[in-house]
C-alpha cells in the first residue's frame, strides 16, 4: 500500500508540474504577443522592478532588481545612472540590516535578496552591461512618505518620457502635479502594489507606446485572465 501511495502521490505532482509548465507557456506567449519591445530595462527604488520583469517573462536588463534605494538616493541614482559603471561599491560594515548595504558614489543601496558581497557586485556588473540606454523605463513610487516636495520637483523637472509616478489620492493632494502619475490607492506593501499594478495597469502601452492608461471592459477582461495564469 505504502508503495502505491507512494505512485499516486508522485502522479499528482507530475500533474501539477505539468500544468504549471502549460500555464507558463501560455501566459509568457500571451505576454510576448502583447509587448512588442525587446530588451527592456526598467530602473526601479524597490522590487516591483523585479516583479514587473517576472511577470512579463522577461530576463533581467536592469541593476535596480532585488533592492531597495534609498530617498533621496534614487532621484541621484536616476540622473547619474550613465556614469555608474566607473565606480566601485563600499560596504556597510556595520548596520541594522541581515543583507548586504552598500554606497556606489554616495548612493546608498540595500540589497535585501542577496547573501554576500561577492554575489552583489557578480550580479550588479552583469545585469548594468545588460542595459539598454535607449530603452529605459523608470518607475518611482511617491506614496511612500519619505519623499519630499523637492524629491517632486526633481523628477517632475527631468521630464523623463519612459516614466511612470505611483501616487495615491493622499500624494496629488500634498503635492499637486507629478510627471506620469498613476493612483494607486493600495499600501505601499509589496504585495498589495504588485496586485493592484498587474490588474489596472494596461503595461503593454506603456512598453510598446509610453502611454499610461487605465483599462477598458474588455482589456480588464485580458488583465485578469492574465493574472490568474500568473498565479
Amino acid at each position: 500500500m505504502g508503495k502505491i501511495r507512494n505512485y499516486i502521490n508522485y502522479l499528482n505532482w507530475k500533474v501539477k508540474e505539468i500544468n504549471n509548465q502549460l500555464r507558463k507557456k501560455l501566459l509568457f506567449t500571451i505576454q510576448n504577443k502583447l509587448i512588442s519591445s525587446e530588451n527592456i530595462t526598467i530602473i526601479s527604488e524597490d522590487c516591483i522592478g523585479g516583479a514587473i520583469y517576472q511577470f512579463i517573462g522577461k530576463q533581467y536588463q536592469s541593476p535596480t532588481v532585488g533592492l531597495w534605494i534609498s530617498c533621496p538616493d534614487y532621484i541621484k541614482f536616476i540622473k547619474e545612472l550613465d556614469n555608474l559603471s566607473n565606480f566601485s561599491f563600499e560596504f556597510e560594515n556595520n548596520n541594522n540590516f541581515n543583507y548586504p548595504v552598500g554606497l556606489i558614489n554616495g548612493i546608498r543601496i540595500g540589497f535585501q535578496h542577496y547573501n554576500s558581497h561577492k554575489e552583489v557586485i557578480e550580479k550588479w556588473e552583469k545585469r548594468f552591461n545588460r542595459i539598454n540606454f535607449n530603452k529605459i523605463f523608470y518607475k518611482i513610487d511617491f506614496r511612500y512618505p519619505w519623499y519630499t516636495q523637492k524629491d517632486i520637483d526633481n523628477w517632475n523637472s527631468m521630464k523623463l518620457s519612459r516614466s511612470i509616478a505611483l501616487v495615491n489620492d493622499e500624494t496629488i493632494k500634498k503635492f499637486g502635479i507629478i510627471h506620469n502619475c498613476f493612483i494607486i490607492n493600495s499600501s505601499q506593501e509589496f504585495n498589495n502594489t504588485k496586485k493592484e499594478l498587474f490588474s489596472k495597469f494596461v503595461y503593454w502601452k506603456w512598453f510598446n507606446n509610453n502611454i499610461i492608461e487605465l483599462p477598458d471592459f474588455f482589456t480588464r477582461i485580458l488583465l485578469k485572465t492574465i493574472n490568474l495564469l500568473y498565479k
